[in-house]
């Protein structure tokens, strides 16, 4: 890995140890790449909530369990305006698939 300066606070270093001995972080450098990561990851998101995503979500569930059925209806009913297509079928005699 390449090694990198970084200046800070007193104060802000103290929370850093702190958060580190709180959370089980075995360095500084751990908790600072989680901590990129994670602004990097937030920005990115950021970015898509201003665009159009696709996505495909399946679920699988018991035919005998008909609540799962009800419950996947209510989801699909809510978000109606997002949804282009929805297909269900039935994958052997034990389960169901909504795509």
């Amino acid at each position: 890995m390449t090694v990198i300066s970084l200046s800070m606070t007193p104060e802000l270093l103290d929370r850093l140890d702190d958060f580190i001995e709180r959370s089980g972080y075995s360095s500084r450098s751990e908790a600072i790449r989680l901590a990129i990561r994670d602004a990097i990851s937030q920005f990115a998101l950021q970015r898509l909530e201003k665009g159009q995503v696709m996505a495909t979500v399946t679920v699988q569930s018991d035919r005998e369990r008909h609540e799962h059925s009800a419950n996947h209806m209510t989801i699909r009913h809510e978000f109606d305006e997002n949804l282009l297509s929805n297909t269900h079928f039935h994958h052997g005699r034990t389960y169901c698939k909504d795509v």
